[in-house]
């Protein structure tokens, strides 16, 4: 299967590794273990089940899901029935998640009982719901894979960026792209031994490496059982597990590397997202040297990691905030505004292409994507961030031209403030 030409989907992945180790622990949560066979079985019951309900091939699914094993099921079940999964917000407005909803024209939801707001709307009549208090549906067997074709092409997953404003951005993400992050990508090695653990939540896409990292090399995922950080629970459930594998904010590097060294003690490969403090990072490379401590940068219009940089005790750190080189096939281009290349060492805006770079915007235009082959075959991201590149190819972010603000609540993007006046005065 490895050598076949054949595209191997997400759940295609799965699928092989719960036929060829069946008995091997997929997702652990809490004192809940479920093995490869067990999980693959169970997303195949509710999968079936999705499409009897008329669940097709391209739709999107919403799930209003906590980290649970029920999640774990759900997001690979709307797979098997080839359809995307959109992961929704906790922290959202009851208003907010709605929008949401409607923007994404959603017609199927899976919602648990945890789940703080309210998704049911009344008003959409069409709308179906599956909910985890039909127990069911999450712990029925079925071994027979829904024979549903994937492509490269097709979507995986929706998901808001952060940085949303007044009009909802949804960014599709394909499965070739997911495959590409966490298969054969050089900037990290992962294989059946790694124990992975799944800390950011469902709708941040740190979770599409910590997932899928994991269920598609064959290694085990450990789902963190809190809700924020708690501190002593991470460091019990990291140790316990013997997590080897695992992504933290720059935020809570810092957290760690101040007064919790100890739970990094089976860590293997720290990936950290955000500018980390070049003192703490000399600490923690001190105490554990055999730690590979990777920093990623990365838009999730480019899935997750556009670059990653690996750091040493000897590694500078220090401004500009270099972000490494890109990862597996990703093209970068540095660009000046009449989008011609700069000259090495010269500053100029990121843009990407190669097998990352997402669909699009979901029911939304947006110049961002677009085509030019005199740049790159394939669509291009353009990123917004300014960037350097030296001789060995490496790169310094210098400032990020959509630094979001917080208003009343919400993050606010300058970049689409700018737009929305543009639009306004014609």
């Amino acid at each position: 299967m490895h050598n076949s030409k054949k595209f191997i989907g997400i759940h295609e992945w799965f699928e092989h590794f719960a036929k060829t180790t069946p008995d091997k622990i997929a997702c652990v949560f809490g004192n809940s273990k479920l093995t490869y066979f067990e999980l693959n079985c169970r997303a195949n019951f509710l999968a079936h089940i999705m499409i009897e309900r008329g669940v097709s091939p391209g739709d999107v699914v919403a799930l209003a899901m906590m980290r649970s094993t029920e999640q774990a099921v759900a997001i690979l079940a709307v797979l098997k029935a080839g359809a995307a999964y959109l992961p929704l917000d906790a922290s959202l407005s009851e208003s907010r998640t709605h929008e949401w909803l409607e923007h994404a024209n959603i017609k199927y939801s899976i919602i648990d009982q945890q789940w703080p707001v309210n998704v049911v709307d009344k008003s959409f009549n069409e709308r179906e719901y599956i909910s985890t208090s039909d127990g069911e549906l999450f712990v029925g067997y079925s071994e027979e894979n829904p024979s549903v074709p994937t492509s490269p092409e097709r979507r995986a997953y929706v998901m808001f960026t952060r940085t949303s404003t007044g009009s909802p951005k949804a960014v599709m993400v394909p499965h070739r792209a997911v495959v590409h992050l966490v298969k054969h990508s050089k900037y990290i090695e992962l294989d059946a031994e790694d124990t992975l653990l799944q800390f950011a939540p469902l709708s941040h896409d740190a979770s599409t490496f910590e997932i899928w990292g994991a269920w598609l090399n064959g290694g085990k995922l450990v789902l963190y059982p809190g809700r924020g950080i708690n501190r002593n629970l991470l460091a019990k459930v990291i140790i316990e597990n013997e997590v080897s594998v695992c992504w933290f904010t720059a935020t809570l590097f810092h957290l760690v590397a101040k007064n919790h060294l100890d739970m990094l003690r089976t860590i293997r490969v720290l990936i950290a997202g955000g500018e980390m403090q070049p003192e703490l990072v000399k600490k923690v490379l001190e105490e554990f040297p055999l730690l590979s401590l990777i920093t990623g940068y990365g838009p999730t219009e480019n899935t997750t990691f556009t670059c990653c940089h690996s750091m040493t005790k000897e590694t500078d750190i220090t401004a500009p905030y270099p972000i490494g080189k890109p990862i597996g096939e990703t093209q970068l281009h540095i660009l000046d505004s009449n989008r011609r290349p700069v000259m090495q060492g010269f500053p100029g805006e990121l843009y990407v292409s190669g097998p990352s770079v997402a669909l699009g915007y979901l029911n939304t235009a947006s110049d961002d994507f677009f085509i030019d082959p005199s740049i790159a075959q394939g669509l291009i991201y353009r990123t917004g961030d300014m960037v350097t590149q030296n001789a060995a190819g490496e790169l310094s972010l210098i400032k990020c031209c959509d630094d979001p603000l917080k208003m009343r609540g919400y993050q606010v993007s300058l970049k689409e403030m700018a737009q929305a006046v543009y639009a306004y005065r014609g």
